[in-house]
């Protein structure tokens, strides 16, 4: 007895494929393939709809991205484009920024008689408006400072060159030796009366006197003596006794 035919043709569900082109069914088939009409920039709505440079396709309409509007061919922010704020077109002035769609005066500006003013080196508005610096004094970190920009550096109120000056070489405060220094480039050097030595700010030094480099350079006197002349020599007690023995 013939057992009954077991064969059976089997198929995909119908489901997955569209009856034209096997695209799914949320595509459809375009000449370049299968496309989704919604999002496709290059199919957006319809085939051979192509979105512009910078649009986008959402929901098959070709749009500038998500919380950004057309400008001028660019899409901007509207709320915060300095040159677009708020709408198309406006910009925002020198010192502002855009905040919430509208201009306002910058971080470290503030609104001085309408403009936004940089107060931190502004000399009409020197840490605040109308703070004004005085002749010969000008506007630095919202403080009104000597003006010794042409010159050297501001030291105890007074404008120095620190290249060459004796009593602020190199920096405020430093000074030279001037029986034995001048101040060349900043460092304090030695003159025909000084000895290098080579001890950092205390390189140049008088070998008649310096008891840490008596007569030569590194020939410490000991606990009680002194350097004169180039020698080291007992002083008060000290030299009486060495003069009885």
């Amino acid at each position: 007895m013939a057992s009954p035919s077991s064969s059976s043709s089997s198929s995909s569900p119908a489901s997955a494929t569209a009856a034209d082109g096997g695209c799914p069914i949320s595509q459809v088939l375009c000449e370049d393939g299968c496309a989704s009409l919604g999002s496709d920039p290059l199919n957006c709505g319809s085939c051979g709809n192509v979105c512009a440079d910078p649009l986008t396709c959402r929901e098959g309409l070709c749009a500038c991205p998500l919380g950004t509007d057309l400008c001028d061919h660019a899409c901007v922010e509207l709320a915060r484009d300095v040159e677009n704020c708020g709408t198309c077109g406006v910009v925002c002035g020198d010192g502002e920024t855009c905040l919430g769609g509208r201009c306002a005066c910058a971080p470290g500006f503030l609104e001085c008689a309408g403009v936004c003013t940089d107060v931190t080196s502004d000399d009409a508005n020197c840490g605040g408006c109308r703070s004004a610096c005085g002749p010969g004094d000008y506007c630095s970190g919202a403080e009104c400072v000597l003006d010794c920009r042409s010159i050297g550096t501001a030291c105890e109120g007074v404008c120095v060159d620190t290249s060459e000056d004796p009593e602020h070489c190199g920096r405020c405060g430093r000074a030279c030796n001037p029986a034995i220094e001048v101040c060349r480039f900043g460092s304090c050097r030695c003159t025909d009366q000084g000895t290098d030595c080579g001890r950092g700010d205390d390189d140049c030094v008088d070998l008649n006197t310096n008891p840490a480099h008596c007569g030569r350079c590194d020939n410490d006197c000991q606990p009680g003596e002194v350097c004169a002349d180039g020698v080291c020599q007992a002083t008060g007690a000290d030299a009486g006794m060495s003069a009885g023995e």
